[in-house]
């Protein structure tokens, strides 16, 4: 007699068939972004997408089939939560340490809504402030500050600091090629010199170019073409791979540059790399990350923009960080902006605590006006 199958076992079965297979996919994409990430163009777009949205999508797949097999469902929920809370690295609060110590601030200000900065600026009165992306903002360089009762402010270029100490010099960080010109299509950092209580410290304040608008070269068949038959005058940059040999290249020569640094150091900025997989470890090599250190939750500064679908009213990805070395700094608290409105980005604040006391080095020449509105950087 031949066996017929109910509605019901073609449910199970069928429940059965998805949860392995978006379990399988969810284990195979977390490998491929941990071990590859942007190192390969075809895998680089995973580094980018909401991956705890993944980790409740089989949570909520799981208790679907608590009818039919309970001991799966179980399964597929302890395996959403351990992706949630292990894999993406959740971390509980816990108390901050007593003591003096700076607080440190780094913001992107390309899409920030002024006044929810304000508002969430004016609470944390910080001790430095490091802005990115200025350009859409004349006025945002000495507004913080005056929030913030920070007197001293440089701006140069689409970079600026704010800071409660004086700032000696600053000057632009970026590679060369062989005929004298930017070897990048953007200026990637600018290196503050400020003359904390402890002795001079180099703030580097950082962005890497956004792949935003490369991921939409992976819609043109064109550009798939060009992997197999490129046109001998065609721009690297203009391939699949361009940008990531971009990012590479950045990041290589910004991480060269801060190893050589004779000054204890600040890393404060977007880097645009997520926090997973090798170009976030050559990102991270040699210094802390204030989050992993001492931070609440997943730390996710972007999209705050709560009117992007896919945010959900939430921010999917940590790529602005505040970075330090162990030698010089403690970490004791690290939180990201909770009032965001509109803004694209959320702000990061560290409390770091300087370990030890160093001898007072001479400062830099400092980089006076004229110089630098020669140069056409300084504004």
């Amino acid at each position: 007699m031949d066996h017929v199958s109910t509605p019901e076992q073609i449910l199970r079965r069928f429940w059965q068939g998805i949860l392995l297979t978006a379990g399988g996919l969810l284990a195979l994409a977390t490998l491929l972004v941990a071990l590859v990430s942007q190192k390969h163009f075809l895998i680089a777009p995973l580094a980018y997408v909401p991956k705890v949205w993944a980790g409740v999508a089989l949570f909520g797949l799981s208790l679907l089939g608590w009818r039919w097999r309970p001991r799966w469902t179980v399964i597929g929920c302890l395996s959403a939560l351990f992706y949630l809370a292990v894999v993406l690295e959740w971390r509980t609060p816990r108390p901050i340490p007593a003591g003096a110590a700076w607080t440190v601030v780094t913001v992107n200000a390309g899409d920030q809504d002024l006044p929810s900065w304000q508002r969430w600026i004016r609470r944390q009165t910080p001790d430095l402030i490091g802005y990115c992306e200025m350009s859409g903002h004349p006025q945002f360089a000495s507004a913080p500050a005056n929030a913030a009762h920070l007197p001293h402010t440089r701006r140069y270029g689409p970079f600026a600091l704010a800071s409660r100490f004086p700032i000696i010099a600053a000057r632009s960080i970026s590679p060369r090629g062989a005929d004298g010109r930017p070897a990048l299509p953007f200026l990637p950092a600018v290196r503050f010199e400020v003359d904390f209580p402890e002795g001079p410290t180099a703030v580097w304040v950082v962005h890497v170019r956004s792949p935003r608008t490369d991921f939409k070269k992976y819609r043109e068949w064109q550009r798939w073409k060009w992997i197999w038959d490129r046109p001998a005058d065609l721009h690297q940059r203009e391939t699949l791979q361009g940008y990531w040999q971009e990012q590479a290249a950045a990041i290589e020569y910004l991480k060269s540059q801060i190893a050589a640094d004779t000054l204890p150091v600040l890393v404060l900025g977007d880097w645009n790399v997520p926090d997973s997989g090798p170009r976030y470890a050559e990102v991270t090599r040699g210094l802390i990350d204030a989050h992993r250190a001492a931070g609440t939750g997943y730390g996710y500064t972007f999209p705050g923009d709560l009117q992007v679908g896919l945010a959900a009213g939430r921010p999917w990805m940590r790529i602005d960080y505040i970075l330090a070395p162990a030698d010089a700094w403690e970490v004791l608290h690290c939180q990201v902006q909770d009032d965001a409105a509109n803004s694209q980005h959320r702000a990061v604040l560290a409390r770091l605590r300087r370990r030890r006391p160093l001898p007072k080095a001479p400062p830099s020449t400092p980089l006076t006006a004229p110089r630098a509105a020669a140069a056409g950087h300084l504004r």
